[in-house]
C-alpha cells in the first residue's frame, strides 16, 4: 500500500530533476510517482475521499500532455503546484 507521505519524495525528485533539465531522471521519478498515485487511488483504505480523488484526477491529463510535447518545466509546475499541494 502506498501512502501520501510515500508519494511526496518521488514527486519532489521529479520536480527537481525536470527543473534541472535532467529529463531521464525526472521521468523515472515521475513514473514512480504515478505508479504510487494509482496504487493510492485504487486502495479503498487510503483515506482519500471522493472529493480528494476528484481534485487529483483532472490534472493527470494535462501532465501527460505536457510530457508528450516535451514541456517538462510545465510538468514540474503542475506536479508541484497542482498535485503536490493536494497530497
Amino acid at each position: 500500500m502506498t501512502t501520501r507521505a510515500e508519494l511526496r519524495e518521488p514527486l519532489r525528485q521529479a520536480v527537481l530533476h525536470f527543473r534541472l533539465g535532467l529529463d531521464g531522471e525526472g521521468s523515472s521519478h515521475l513514473a514512480a510517482f504515478i505508479d504510487g498515485l494509482f496504487s493510492l487511488l485504487e486502495d479503498p483504505t487510503s483515506g482519500l475521499s471522493p472529493a480528494e480523488i476528484g481534485e487529483l484526477a483532472p490534472h493527470l491529463g494535462p501532465i501527460a500532455a505536457a510530457q508528450a510535447r516535451g514541456d517538462l518545466l510545465y510538468v514540474a509546475d503542475l506536479l508541484e503546484h497542482e498535485l503536490g499541494r493536494r497530497l
